[in-house]
Order: structure tokens, then C-alpha cells, then sequence
């Protein structure tokens, strides 16, 4: 399997790929990375090279956001890339500066991420040291600084709106859209906003080129992803594989070391829908899980057993919602607790009366995704909505 993203180069290599973007201009730019389709990997999928293109074409003070608060369950990707090539994420953010004209960036990171805190701030002392950041980077007239900033520890922060009111001091509440955050987003103004992964795909394109980039994965499922590996609960690591180079049941095999006899079900994100053994032989891509009524999201894939009781980790799922919920909107703040406190009643039930409250959870859970503000609800209860239509499919014999 080719690797991109856990291969190390040094500084000889940010030096020339950033001369290359000074060389170069930034409508090229943009175009190199719009033609390598890099997709954002913070869960939206959204293309990279439109977003830059129109905070590009804002006419105001710009800045530059790296999303690094990684708050979701079973996802350690970003904290594997800051421990290990926090350098290719400021590469990125400093092309991106370039690119877009902005002279201010944030890193916005995990509060517990302590180790990876320190990595990132002596990088940027590395690098002003260095002439890639601060005043006339690599005597150009171009100027970039970067401001690490701890979160204030709530999941809820990763969405990039409710992330932008943190920074500038207020409430963690997710804004209204539009408008979006490359028309008005920090302080009111153009704001890019990538996650780590993408950023730090950025100084491999610029220098290989978007075709080089196109070798990796399949078509408009291009390039490699980090996924992070979780059995039981258990933390198994993170790997890179290409995208739709790979099969589930593959994933299950060679990096969980699992039977796929053994494996009851997995979740590809935790805010997407239970994948069972019958759809194990998909490709592992954004447009296959989308196909199949679930979602790549961050990459933070959880195998379950047949010796695991998958009910116990819905119910963990989104306990950590109801916890994490920032209680602007109601179907948000008082939903998702009805929905829990109901669920927590279900194992007692016998046959009917469990197929009469799963109706009404499901019916509930409907509303309430329907109805949320922001993702956060609208996404919480995709897995308990694949876990009722599993237990429909078994005509309510037990919980599963």
C-alpha cells in the first residue's frame, strides 16, 4: 500500500516548495490543487481547491485556520500527524497564506494534546528562525505568522463556526449558515478552515504536481487517508491506506488481525451508520460508504466482535452527544437526552413492547436529525437509526 502522509521529508523540501509558490501564481496554485480533487478529510468531503479558490477571491483581510481539536470518539489521526510531521501541517497553512493573501493563522488543538501543543510551538520558533514564517518569508515581501491556540476541551468546538466564536471569545455555539465562513468567518471576515490531514497533503501536491497526487487511490476518491483503528474499545493504531485501494473486510484482516467470521459489525465514524458483514467486500472510499447509507467522516473506524454487545457502545455514543450537545436548539439539547433516557429502558423489554418503543425512538431520532442546528445533532443519531433497522431485520428477536 503507497504511503504520502507517514513519509518524512525535511526542510531542504518546505524551502523549495514554498519557492516554487512564490514562483508561481496563485490562480496556478489553486488550479494544481483543484485537478489533484484532494477532498477535505475533516468529514464534509468537500473539494480543497474550490474552497481556496473563493476565499481567494474575497476582497478583505483574510485568515488562515487549522481545525485540530479532534474531539471525536474513536478518531486519533490529527494527534498522530502532530506528534510525528507537525511540519507539513504548517507547510500547508503557510502555502495556503500564499495562496489565499492572508498574514495571520491559527492552530486551533485539542486541549489535552499537551505533547503535541509543544511540538507545534517550537516549529513555528524552528521556522521564524528558518525564514519560512514571520516578516518577508524567504525575503519576499510575503509576511505569515501562526498562533497555536488550546481549545477549550468540547467537542463541539470542531465544528469550524462554533471553533471561530472560541477564538474570537464567545460562546461555543455553532453559527447560523450562510453565510460560510470563506465569504464571513473569523472576526467577520474570509476565513479558509482545513483539518490537519488536508493541510498537510498541500506541500506534496504543490511539488509533485496534482497528476502525481492522482496515482493514489482511485478516481474522485484520490489520495490516501489516515485511519484510526479501534476494536472492542481497544485503540489498535493508525494506518494509512489508499483510497478505494482496499476493502473493509481487508482493513478488518490485515491492520485489526480479525477474522471476518468473528466480526459482528463496524463503524466507519462515530457519527455514521453500523456497516454489517453482508457489505464487508466494499471499497473503503467516501463514494462507496456513501452508496452503502454511511460515511467515511474522520476515520475513526470501530470493529466490534460478535462477543461485543453493540447496544452498550450506542448508548455510549451518544451519551457522549447529549454530553457534548453546546444546548443552543432544542431537538439538540432536549431530544438526544429523551432519546438516551428512552434507550436506557429497552434491555428488560420483552418482544413487542420493544418493537413499540424502538418506533418511537426511531420516529424521535428522525426529528431530531431533521431539525438540528448544526451537524453535531444532525449526525448523533446515525448509528442508533442503522442499529433499529438492523434489529427490524431480525424482527425484534433481541437486542443485538
Amino acid at each position: 500500500m503507497k504511503k504520502i502522509l507517514t513519509i518524512e521529508y525535511d526542510k531542504k523540501f518546505t524551502s523549495s516548495v514554498l519557492k516554487k509558490c512564490f514562483e508561481n501564481s496563485p490562480e496556478k496554485i489553486i488550479e494544481e490543487i483543484k485537478n489533484a480533487y484532494l477532498l477535505g478529510r475533516g468529514g464534509a468531503a468537500f473539494p480543497t481547491g474550490i474552497k481556496w479558490e473563493f476565499v481567494r477571491n474575497q476582497k478583505d483581510d483574510k485568515y488562515i485556520v487549522c481545525n485540530a481539536e479532534e474531539g471525536e470518539l474513536y478518531t486519533f489521526k490529527d494527534k498522530f500527524l502532530l506528534n510525528n510531521f507537525a511540519y507539513k501541517v504548517i507547510d500547508g497553512m503557510i502555502i495556503a497564506s500564499i495562496v489565499v493573501d492572508s498574514h495571520l493563522g491559527f492552530i486551533y488543538v485539542n486541549e489535552k494534546y499537551k505533547k503535541e501543543i509543544e511540538i507545534l510551538k517550537n516549529v513555528v520558533r524552528k521556522y521564524k528562525k528558518n525564514k519560512f514564517l514571520g516578516k518577508n518569508i524567504l525575503s519576499t515581501n510575503h509576511n505569515f505568522e501562526i498562533e497555536v491556540i488550546e481549545s477549550n476541551g468540547r467537542y463541539i468546538t470542531g465544528e469550524e463556526t462554533s471553533l471561530l466564536n472560541v477564538i474570537e471569545g464567545k460562546r461555543p455555539v455553532p453559527r447560523l449558515k450562510p453565510p460560510y465562513p470563506p465569504q464571513k468567518g473569523l472576526f467577520g471576515k474570509p476565513t479558509l478552515i482545513n483539518n490537519v490531514e488536508t493541510f498537510s497533503f498541500i506541500p506534496y501536491i504543490i511539488f509533485y504536481g496534482n497528476e502525481w497526487f492522482r496515482n493514489f487511490g482511485i478516481e474522485k476518491n484520490y489520495g490516501t487517508k489516515l485511519i484510526c483503528l479501534t476494536v472492542d474499545n481497544k485503540r489498535i493504531g493508525v494506518f494509512e491506506v489508499e483510497l478505494g485501494k482496499i476493502k473493509i473486510y481487508e482493513i478488518i484482516e490485515n491492520y485489526a488481525k480479525l477474522k471476518i467470521k468473528n466480526v459482528k459489525s463496524i463503524l466507519p465514524s462515530a457519527s455514521s451508520a453500523l456497516l454489517f458483514p453482508e457489505n464487508f467486500n466494499i471499497s473503503y472510499d467516501f463514494g462507496s460508504l456513501k452508496i452503502n447509507k454511511t460515511s467515511l467522516g474522520t476515520g475513526g473506524i470501530s470493529v466490534f466482535t460478535k462477543k461485543f454487545f453493540v447496544f452498550k457502545e450506542i448508548l455510549n455514543i451518544l451519551k457522549f452527544f447529549v454530553n457534548e450537545s453546546c444546548g443552543y436548539c432544542v431537538p439538540c439539547r432536549i431530544g438526544l437526552k429523551r432519546v438516551y433516557e428512552k434507550l436506557c429502558e429497552l434491555e428488560n423489554l420483552k418482544k413487542e413492547k420493544l418493537k413499540k418503543e424502538l418506533n418511537i425512538i426511531k420516529e424521535l431520532s428522525l426529528v431530531i436529525k431533521e431539525t438540528s442546528r448544526c451537524a453535531l445533532g444532525q449526525s448523533a443519531l446515525n448509528s442508533l437509526l442503522s442499529y433499529i433497522e438492523r434489529i427490524e431485520y431480525g424482527e425484534y428477536r433481541n437486542l443485538y
